[in-house]
C-alpha cells in the first residue's frame, strides 16, 4: 500500500501551475478549513523560512499554541506541517491525505487536477483547522499571487521579506514583476510588513496603497550588532519606541539579523494591536530557539565542527536562495 507521501507525489506529474481556481475548489469541497485560521502569511525570495520560524518560536514561548507550514523538507516529509513543535503524525497525515486526494480525484476527472503543492497545502489547512492553534504561520511556496497558500482571504498580517531574482520562468524576468507577484498576498486593509528594498519596495508600497493596506517598512528600522560568534549574533534595535536589547540568535549572519528584525516588527505590531501579550524574556527565548534544519549547525565548539547541509546542496545546484 502506498504511503501518503507517495500518493501525494503522484500529482507531481501534473506539474506546477499557479492560480487559485483548483485550491478554491478543494477548499469548498472540504469545508473551507482556511476560514477557521488566524494566519500570519509570509512571502519573499530570501529569509521567509527564517522569519516564519522566529515568529512561530516566539508565539510558543509566549504561551500561545501555533502551527507552521513550510517547505521544502530535509529528512521527513512531515516537517512541512507542525503544531506546537510536534510534526503531524503519520496517522493524521494518512487520514487527511485520503480525504484530500478523494476531492483531488474528482477535480482530475473534470480535467483540472490540482498540483502536488496544492494537495500538501490542503492537508496542512485541514490539520491546522482541526488542531485549532491560536495562530498559524504560513510560508508561501512560490511567488505569492497564484500560490496555493494565498487562498487565505484575510490574514492577521502579511509579511514580504527580501526580493531577488527567483523562478523567473514563472514570476517574470524583472525585479518589478517578481515583486508584483509576491505582493499578491497583500489583502484589502490588512497590514503588510515589507523587508524589500529598491524597486521591489516601490512595487510593494504601491500595491499596499491600492489595497488600502497599512505598510510597515522594515528598512526604516535601525539595529546594532553587539556580538558576532559562530554560535550566533546578538543585536539591539528600537521599533516604534519599544527597545529590544541583547536579542540573541542561534542562526548566524547579518542577513539573519535582518530577518529577525522583520519578525520583531511583526510581533511588535501584534503586541500594539493587543493580539498577543507577554514579557520580554519569553520573546528572547523564542528568538534564540529559532533554528532551521541543516542550516549552519554547530555540533561542537572545541574544536569547532559545523554542518551546513542545505547550503552545500543548494550551492551544488547553483541556487542559494532560501525557499
Amino acid at each position: 500500500m502506498k504511503t501518503a507521501q507517495e500518493r501525494i507525489g503522484e500529482y507531481l506529474r501534473f506539474g506546477s501551475k499557479l492560480g487559485l481556481e483548483r485550491m478554491g475548489a478543494l477548499c469548498s469541497m472540504l469545508g473551507n478549513p482556511e476560514k477557521n485560521l488566524r494566519v500570519i502569511h509570509v512571502a519573499g525570495t530570501n529569509g521567509k523560512g527564517s522569519v516564519c520560524r522566529y515568529i512561530y518560536e516566539v508565539l510558543l514561548e509566549l504561551g500561545y499554541t501555533a502551527g507552521i507550514f513550510t517547505s521544502p523538507y530535509v529528512g521527513d516529509f512531515r516537517e512541512r506541517i507542525e503544531v506546537n513543535r510536534e510534526l503531524i503524525s503519520e496517522e493524521r497525515l494518512e487520514d487527511l491525505t485520503d480525504r484530500v486526494i478523494k476531492a483531488a480525484s474528482e477535480l482530475a476527472d473534470k480535467g483540472d487536477p490540482p498540483t502536488e503543492f496544492e494537495i500538501v497545502t490542503m492537508v496542512g489547512l485541514l490539520y491546522f483547522s482541526e488542531e485549532n492553534p491560536d495562530f498559524t504561520v504560513l510560508e508561501v511556496g512560490l511567488g505569492g499571487r497564484g500560490d496555493s497558500t494565498n487562498i487565505i482571504e484575510k490574514p492577521l498580517l502579511s509579511i514580504i521579506t527580501g526580493i531577488a531574482f527567483d523562478h523567473m520562468d514563472r514570476l517574470g524576468n524583472t525585479i518589478e514583476k517578481i515583486a508584483w507577484e509576491k505582493a499578491g498576498i497583500i489583502k484589502k486593509r490588512c497590514t503588510v510588513i515589507s523587508g524589500a528594498e529598491g524597486a521591489a519596495a516601490k512595487v510593494i508600497a504601491r500595491t499596499a496603497y491600492e489595497q488600502e493596506a497599512p505598510l510597515i517598512d522594515v528598512s526604516n528600522v535601525k539595529y546594532q550588532i553587539i556580538s558576532k560568534k559562530p554560535s550566533g549574533y546578538v543585536f539591539n534595535t528600537n521599533i516604534n519606541g519599544r527597545h529590544y536589547e541583547g536579542i540573541e540568535l542561534s542562526m548566524v549572519g547579518e542577513h539573519q539579523v535582518k530577518n529577525a528584525v522583520t519578525a520583531l516588527c511583526a510581533l511588535n505590531y501584534l503586541r500594539d494591536k493587543k493580539i498577543i501579550h507577554g514579557d520580554g524574556e519569553a520573546l528572547r527565548r523564542g528568538m534564540k530557539a529559532a533554528r532551521l534544519l541543516a542550516r549552519f549547525y554547530i555540533a561542537s565548539e572545541n574544536p569547532y565542527i559545523i554542518f551546513d547541509g542545505v547550503t552545500a546542496i543548494l550551492k551544488y545546484f547553483g541556487n542559494c536562495h532560501e525557499h
